[in-house]
């Protein structure tokens, strides 16, 4: 429960998402910012798009499986700072 409470917290969009690119967790912040992510893809979330971007940081460390820190733009035109990282169950 104290991780949840902390979660929702952060005074920071944070989102978490699955292999698939679908919004799996979000904390109030970025529900506040972007509105329902429910069943949602993380493009669709944060960018507004029906696809996957090429320069999807996201994908990169899905693939890599290291983390890194992006400067982007969100659906709205704001610059955005992106902590992306990966953790497995293994």
């Amino acid at each position: 429960m104290i991780f949840q409470k902390l979660f929702h917290q952060i005074p920071f969009n944070v989102a978490v998402i699955d292999r698939n690119y679908d919004v799996v967790e979000a904390n109030d912040n970025l529900t506040g910012y972007f509105g329902d992510w429910r069943n949602r893809k993380c493009h669709t979330v944060n960018k507004k798009l029906e696809k996957q971007y090429k320069d999807c940081h996201s994908a990169e460390v899905l693939k890599k499986g290291e983390a890194i820190i992006a400067v982007g733009v969100d659906q709205c035109c704001r610059t955005i700072i992106c902590h992306h990282d990966s953790h497995s169950n293994a």
